[in-house]
């Protein structure tokens, strides 16, 4: 092996394959090269570049600028190697217009880049790899393509991949001068090997009908931070076809969102919600429109803690929606051995099915948090069916309510018959703002999972046992009152309505 190359490799995940990064890279470019064009489209023709210290194609020291006059595309169709590359001019134009292209032609071909890096400007289009080839799907194999570039990949134009591997740092901007704004649009199966910051700018993960390439994620970000900041927005579409992997994946760094995030289609619905496989910290909008698709999934590694301090809202309203628009789905969910710790608002409305407004299940964790500056009603968790509210009618010592929703059923749960299976329980706490324990008064009002006449019941820890208080309850919820402190409750399940009176339940 070349003892000055660095061998990156890539999970099979990811498209199979090696990169190869020189380590000493060169400092400076010594040479200049310019495309003229008028032989042919190729990179690899020598008469189409003008270069100030050769006659050949650019090569590893030199500074390269495709910015001809007129509209161009430039081909890829074997290894090419430059200290820098620039493609396109920044004129302050919006939207794009896409009058200088790179894109690559062959399968696995690779374009290494320097520590001058790549700078796609407002006119460059970089599109690397093929999604769909021509002739039907499955005819054949996916254009795979590798960038790798010992410097930033710039980007205020568009960047394409199509089962691309990048090896880079990428930063989507907007120029000095204004106008159009960076662009990623990911189809098939695409991996970063680097931090990718959408500082001013869209990033698109498409899940498209016809896809090539080994399971993976749409968009993988691998050791590092996808990072998209105020401003700037992320947007999932789906084309009509099975969602089989994430959209967007972060291995071993941080999905920050401080913009916006939606979810949308070009077609029709499908009823898979989106799934994030990343440790989520959002203090942005989270919005997955009310028909297509219906969802958000919450996924990243075992144990992962996902933050929400801004807002979640799924079923979403938006200007081409209507309310008939509704369709089946989940609305948000947290897989099993995660977590969600809201201290923000999330909103589950709209969805047509039961099951689609149920926000937890298969054990995932839901946790949520409010302050208590005095008496009010809380809602802590999900606005409408499924909120849980908290009636403060003195707020004594209590400065913070905490809520721990758990999609499954409670350790203790067989020890109250109409308790197992129910499938759902809540771990709630008033606390002081040191989080010590806190007292006040209070009344409850648990979600009503089920048509049967409810019972809202608190777990004994020592010995472990189940108190059914007496409940009241209408169509959505059931309440208890004249509590002074908090801690894990379930809804029961009572079938017989015989006992109403005994439990001084009131019919809806």
């Amino acid at each position: 092996m070349n003892p000055k190359c660095k061998v990156v490799p890539l999970p099979l995940l990811a498209l199979a394959g090696l990169l190869c990064i020189t380590l000493d890279a060169v400092s400076q470019a010594s040479g200049n090269c310019d495309w003229v064009g008028g032989t042919d489209n190729s990179w690899h023709t020598a008469a189409n570049w003008n270069c100030d210290q050769h006659n050949n194609t650019p090569g590893a020291t030199d500074a390269v600028v495709i910015a001809p006059g007129g509209t161009v595309e430039v081909q890829v169709a074997a290894a090419a190697d430059a200290w820098s590359l620039e493609l396109g001019i920044d004129d302050g134009s919006s939207p794009h217009p896409e009058d200088h292209q790179l894109v690559t032609t062959v399968d696995d071909v690779t374009l290494t880049i320097g520590e001058g890096g790549v700078t796609v400007r407002q006119t460059g289009y970089m599109l690397l790899g093929q999604g769909e080839v021509s002739g039907g799907i499955g005819s054949q194999p996916a254009l795979r393509a590798n960038l790798a570039s010992a410097g930033t990949v710039l980007v205020h134009g568009r960047l394409f991949p199509r089962n691309a591997t990048i090896t880079a740092n990428v930063v989507l901007d907007e120029p000095a001068i204004g106008g159009a704004r960076g662009a990623l649009q990911a189809r098939g199966w695409n991996v970063i090997h680097g931090q990718l910051h959408v500082v001013s700018g869209f990033l698109q993960p498409v899940v498209p009908a016809g896809f090539y390439g080994s399971g993976a994620p749409h968009l993988l970000v691998v050791d590092n931070d996808l990072i998209v900041e105020n401003g700037s927005s992320v947007q999932l579409f789906a084309d009509p076809g099975p969602i089989t992997e994430a959209a967007i994946a972060v291995d071993g760094g941080v999905f920050d969102l401080r913009g916006g995030l939606t979810t949308s289609s070009f077609s029709s619905a499908y009823a898979m919600p989106f799934e994030i496989d990343a440790v989520l910290v959002n203090t942005g909008v989270m919005r997955s429109r009310l028909s297509r698709p219906p969802g958000l999934r919450f996924s990243g590694p075992e144990g992962a803690v996902h933050q929400n301090s801004g807002t979640i809202e799924v079923g979403a309203l938006l200007s081409s929606d209507t309310e008939n628009d509704a369709v089946d789905g989940f609305g948000l969910v947290v897989e099993p051995g995660r977590s969600l710790h809201n201290t923000g608002q999330i909103t589950i409305h709209r969805l047509r099915s039961a099951e689609g407004a149920v926000a937890n299940t298969d054990g995932g964790v839901i946790v949520d948090a409010s302050e208590v500056a005095g008496p009010d009603t809380f809602t802590l968790g999900f606005a409408g069916p499924q909120a849980v509210e908290i009636e403060v009618t003195n707020a004594g010592t209590i400065e913070r309510l905490h809520m721990t929703w758990h999609g499954e059923d409670h350790a203790d749960a067989a020890l109250e018959t109409s308790i197992a299976g129910t499938n759902y329980w809540w771990e709630l706490a008033a606390t002081t703002a040191d989080d010590n324990p806190a007292s006040g008064e209070l009344a409850l009002s648990l979600p009503r999972l089920n048509p049967n006449v409810p019972r809202v019941c608190r777990h004994q820890e020592s010995p472990p046992a189940w108190d059914c208080l007496p409940t009241t309850f209408d169509a959505g919820h059931a309440t208890v009152t004249g509590l002074t402190t908090l801690s894990a409750w379930a809804v029961a399940d009572l079938l017989d309505a015989v006992f109403h009176d005994r439990f001084e339940a009131t019919t809806p």
